[in-house]
């Protein structure tokens, strides 16, 4: 299922890209030579919450731990990891017995209160799953707890010293070339404390000693998982977008009212304010910006295709791209594949790092700038 949406997206953007100048795609309808061209802008008739699939599988980064921020209210926040080890395994090392287990999770991302003690429930996941086109929303198969351990939201290196009970109930599974398909990894959970860590999927590890030998196994699968259990309080005239937790902004703009129907289309330029002053994070509270925000159309079926990725202006985000011109062309000449348009975070083509990041958006209540698209047409 994930290759073939995959397939599909790119063959989307194929058809929206396929020629040097997008917006002509169609042109041939309409009579362009006595047109002139001019400039409509158009503020956007709604700003609203609306549900984007959000795969956090396979990403270079999985995310642990709850935390309660007052703008973005409540995230609770694990992680399945799975491991395999290196192809070929010495003599030593398969002839055991394994003496010392531990993974060693390298920090790569920080949310929340900077100074908070989290402790980390490690339970075992002992039925298949599947991480790989997996969402934010996906149930993964967790079993007993393994062991918890204790770490700060600061610590670069967390290190799990997996118990010598475990150790003993693996011990020929670890060493055997069964590992790969019988052992299904861990999934980690805060019990305590109020921040989201970041781990870096490229650089942890689960080190084994097994007679004298020392192996790294790496990971070979992950999936993030995140439920918002309450939500925080906002600015007037702003809208929260959260990477991660399977939310967008949907955008709407009225453009037959506009008159921009059947036009032909040479550039369309997305401007969205954002607020960065109205919310401050708490004393020592980390609340990273996204660096990247994308606006996606998706279709009637959920697939999403990123049309623009934005750009920083001061206290704008730009969102401007031929791929956006051409899918508005088609929107303009009324056969749009998409049914709705959403700013979101990341978007699920590989690679990609999992985040919480935040964002506040001018929504256009209370006074605030409305977010506005500008088209450069020729009527017909």
């Amino acid at each position: 299922m994930k290759s073939f949406r995959l397939l599909y997206l790119f063959v989307v953007a194929a058809l929206l890209t396929s020629c040097d100048d997008p917006s002509n795609l169609g042109v041939d309808l309409v009579d362009t030579t006595t047109g002139t061209p001019e400039i409509v802008r158009i503020s956007a008739s709604g700003v609203a919450t609306g549900e984007v699939r959000d795969v956090t599988g396979n990403a270079r980064r999985s995310l642990v731990g709850r935390v309660t921020d007052p703008l973005a209210g409540t995230l609770v926040v694990s992680a399945g990891l799975d491991f395999a080890s290196p192809v070929t395994l010495s003599d030593n090392f398969e002839a055991g017995p394994v003496t010392e287990a531990e993974l060693r999770l390298v920090r790569s991302y920080q949310y929340g209160d900077t100074t908070s003690a989290l402790a980390i429930n490690v339970r075992s996941i002992n039925l298949e799953w599947t991480a790989s086109g997996s969402d934010s929303k996906s149930d993964i198969p967790f079993g007993e707890v393994v062991t918890t351990v204790g770490a700060i939201a600061q610590d670069s290196l967390v290190v799990v010293p997996l118990p010598s009970s475990w150790i003993e109930a693996n011990d020929v599974l670890i060493r055997s070339t069964d590992f790969v398909t019988d052992f299904h990894g861990f999934h980690l959970e805060a019990a305590e404390g109020n921040a989201v860590i970041g781990f870096s999927s490229q650089s942890s590890v689960m080190r084994v000693v097994s007679g004298a030998d020392t192996v790294d196994f790496v990971v070979t699968r992950n999936l993030t998982r995140v439920e918002r259990t309450s939500t925080g309080v906002l600015p007037p005239g702003t809208s929260l977008m959260q990477d991660g937790v399977g939310e967008g902004l949907e955008v709407a703009f009225d453009y037959e009212g506009n008159k921009a129907i059947g036009a032909v289309l040479s550039r369309a330029v997305l401007r969205v304010a954002i607020d960065s002053v109205s919310a401050p994070a708490p004393p020592n509270f980390a609340r990273p910006l996204p660096s990247q925000v994308a606006l996606a159309g998706i279709t009637a079926d959920s697939l999403v295709l990123s049309l623009a990725v934005s750009r920083r202006e001061g206290e704008y985000l730009i969102f401007d791209s031929t791929v956006l011109r051409g899918a508005l062309q088609d929107l303009l000449f009324g056969r749009s594949i998409f049914e709705r348009y959403v700013i979101t975070g990341h978007t699920d083509i590989a690679p990609f790092d999992n985040t919480i990041d935040v964002v506040l958006i001018k929504n256009g209540s209370s006074g605030t700038t409305t977010p506005e698209m500008t088209l450069t047409i020729i009527k017909p």
